[in-house]
C-alpha cells in the first residue's frame, strides 16, 4: 500500500518497489544546454542520451552516486497545425 508523503515540494513513496528502483523526473529549462554540461562530466545513462520522446518532452537521464535514476526533462513546444 502506498503512502505518500509530501513534503517540500518532494513526494516520497513507503512502497518496496520504488525502493528497488528509485528514480525520478525533473522539469528543468534548457534541457539541452544541461545535457551538454552532464554530458562533460561523463555522468549520462549508457540508456538516458538526449532524446525526443512520443509523449512529448525532450529528456535524458543520469545516474546519482547511489544508483538512482534521475530524468531531467523540458516539454516540446507545440507547433501549430498546418491546414491544406
Amino acid at each position: 500500500m502506498r503512502s505518500p508523503l509530501l513534503n517540500s515540494n518532494t513526494l516520497f513513496f513507503n512502497d518496496f518497489f520504488l525502493g528497488q528502483a528509485p528514480s525520478f523526473r525533473i522539469h528543468v529549462q534548457h534541457v539541452e544546454q544541461l545535457y551538454a554540461e552532464y554530458q562533460a562530466q561523463g555522468v549520462i545513462h549508457p540508456n538516458g542520451q538526449l532524446a525526443t520522446k512520443p509523449w512529448g518532452t525532450q529528456e535524458f537521464a543520469i545516474l546519482d552516486p547511489a544508483g538512482v535514476c534521475v530524468t531531467f526533462y523540458e516539454p516540446v513546444a507545440q507547433r501549430p497545425a498546418v491546414h491544406p
